[in-house]
């Protein structure tokens, strides 16, 4: 009868336990559709930006250029499989982007921006003079300068910087040993300043693009 009893009690004990404890309901995971990602690109067919050219030297000094180049998004097109829209440069002729979650990407699937990737390198390579062995330079390409307020002819704008990070082999040093190339976007604008291009042994001038006016929608 006592060993019933215990059994009885214990048993009891178990039960009462068993209901004090509930299960708690696991956090929600959000969906990637649910996440907003920034939108930096601005890539509506009509969007248009208008430049202004600037020669820079390396100490800083600009000098504003008569050059004035209009870029704008003419329309859609679809690459395997894939939407991409057509951006029409007259320094680049056209450029196919599409946005990828956080990332711009271009045709042959390199980023070139992210809003969040900060200081991760997106890519390494050598650049090689063309028609010779020659090694000019080393260059990665990073995120960098997040919320910087930059002025141009269009106002000021925080912007975050994608930054071509150059370091010259000896015979190409004129503008120095390293040599940064940043591409300046607004979350409201896209791109309000570009270092272009330069020539490796005239390296100590160079030219960037200053945002004078837009049209985003």
């Amino acid at each position: 009868m006592q060993k019933l009893l215990i059994v009885f009690i214990t048993l009891s004990i178990l039960c009462f336990s068993c209901k004090k404890e509930k299960p708690q309901t696991p956090e929600p995971t959000p969906k990637i559709d649910d996440i907003i990602y920034l939108n930096y690109a601005h890539l509506k067919p009509g969007n248009y930006w208008v430049y202004q050219v600037f020669e820079v030297d390396t100490l800083g000094n600009t000098t504003a250029t008569s050059q004035y180049d209009s870029v704008f998004v003419s329309k859609d097109t679809v690459i395997n499989g894939k939407t991409y829209a057509v951006k029409v440069d007259p320094l680049y002729n056209n450029t196919y982007l599409r946005d990828s979650l956080h990332y711009i990407v271009n045709s042959f699937g390199r980023i070139v921006f992210s809003s969040v990737d900060f200081y991760a390198t997106f890519s390494t390579n050598y650049f090689i003079w063309t028609g010779s062995t020659d090694t000019v330079a080393y260059i990665h390409t990073y995120m960098t300068d997040k919320d910087k307020d930059v002025t141009v002819p269009a106002g000021s704008f925080k912007t975050v910087a994608r930054n071509e990070h150059w370091f010259m082999f000896p015979g190409y040093r004129n503008g120095g040993i390293i040599i940064e190339q940043k591409t300046k976007y607004n979350i409201d604008i896209g791109i309000v300043s570009e270092a272009l291009p330069f020539y490796f042994h005239n390296a100590y001038l160079r030219n960037e693009r200053r945002l004078v006016r837009y049209s985003v929608q």
